[in-house]
């Protein structure tokens, strides 16, 4: 007895696929492929094993041939290779979507939402579409840990530190600078420019007694 369940065998010359889970034999004892003679296949009308040669799937095809019972090699035509390449992003892309946590959209920022619903409404009217679909269509997951709620307030909690608070006062009481209202391309300043409120004990520039901005001139953060 031996385990013939992975191994290909043609009936009747047709394409070679797996052996049934369970079959009959010809005297009407039951088999199973993982428990069977090579002898009690053949008896059942099936020939093999059939050796798969080694190919590249994105270039190269097999073709069978019913005749010698065996697989030659062909190349795809460009309008094959198209197909093949759908059929492989189709399948991750459909994947991607079976995948989804339902409950994880809701432990997102508003903002982690947003990139959340733009990246799986891609990937829906992707897959429904009738374009073949290549690795160029394959859309960047924009969204990561530091859109979630909890993400985010860590990330806060350890960079928008006392030094860091320390230092947007300097600049908005001895310059005059709003630093949280400045373009960055962060996270942190996308927080600051939507929820940061000035202190009322922080003095507008120009409003500094001499010894405040002397306070301020002698400091690390006078630069």
């Amino acid at each position: 007895m031996a385990d013939l369940s992975k191994a290909l065998f043609s009936l009747n010359g047709e394409y070679p696929k797996l052996l049934p889970g369970r079959f009959r034999l010809p005297s009407g004892v039951t088999r199973y492929s993982c428990d069977v003679t090579l002898e009690e296949v053949t008896l059942c009308g099936y020939q093999g094993p059939v050796k798969t040669p080694e190919f590249d799937s994105q270039v190269e095809k097999l073709i069978w041939d019913s005749s010698s019972l065996t697989f030659s090699v062909g190349k795809l035509s460009p309008e094959d290779i198209k197909i093949a390449k759908d059929r492989k992003y189709r399948s991750l892309l459909e994947g991607e979507l079976a995948s989804i946590d339902s409950n994880y959209r809701e432990k997102l920022t508003e903002q982690g939402q947003y990139k959340y619903d733009a990246y799986y409404g891609k990937i829906l009217n992707l897959v429904s579409s009738d374009d073949l679909l290549d690795e160029s269509s394959v859309p960047t997951k924009t969204f990561s840990a530091l859109d979630t709620i909890e993400g985010r307030q860590e990330a806060l909690d350890t960079f928008v530190d006392d030094f860091f608070i320390t230092k947007m006062r300097f600049n908005y009481e001895y310059y005059g600078v709003k630093t949280w209202e400045m373009e960055h391309r962060s996270y942190i300043y996308d927080y600051l420019r939507t929820e940061f409120v000035v202190p009322t004990g922080w003095v507008p520039s120009g409003q500094l007694s001499p010894d405040q901005k002397k306070a301020w001139e002698d400091s690390p953060y006078f630069a």
